[in-house]
């Protein structure tokens, strides 16, 4: 899925923008705004999904998406524009996938890092 930050900043090939709705400013408005749409929307999907992130420009806005996703553990690919190609790539991230956890019960999936020798959420290992 193809998302975008904040719609009207800088149009963006994307499926929907986690902020369309209202104006946010540079700093703690833009994190916060952006954190919790990219939360509610993590939540919303199956657990360890991935996202493309097309972001621009408002550093803040990038890392509350992020950080938003990160907190319900979905995974997120950052693209970013190349003036020089006119398109966007991909940013690659150092930081493990997250997974289903496989010590999960049935109907209770959450997510771990596919790293983990045990899971910090379900104490399973």
């Amino acid at each position: 899925m193809k998302i975008g930050t904040i719609r009207g900043r800088h149009e963006m090939p994307v499926d929907r923008y986690l902020v369309d709705d209202r104006e946010v400013s540079p700093g703690e408005d833009a994190y916060n705004a952006v954190f919790e749409a990219a939360k509610v929307h993590g939540q919303s999907l199956p657990v360890a999904d991935t996202v493309e992130l097309f972001y621009a420009g408002l550093t803040e806005a990038t890392i509350g998406a992020l950080d938003g996703y990160e907190s319900v553990g979905i995974n997120v690919v950052p693209m970013r524009f190349n003036v020089s190609s006119g398109g966007y790539e991909s940013l690659s991230r150092r930081v493990n996938p997250w997974v289903v956890c496989q010590w999960s019960k049935a109907g209770e999936p959450h997510p771990t890092r596919l790293s983990d020798a045990h899971c910090k959420h379900c104490g399973a290992s």
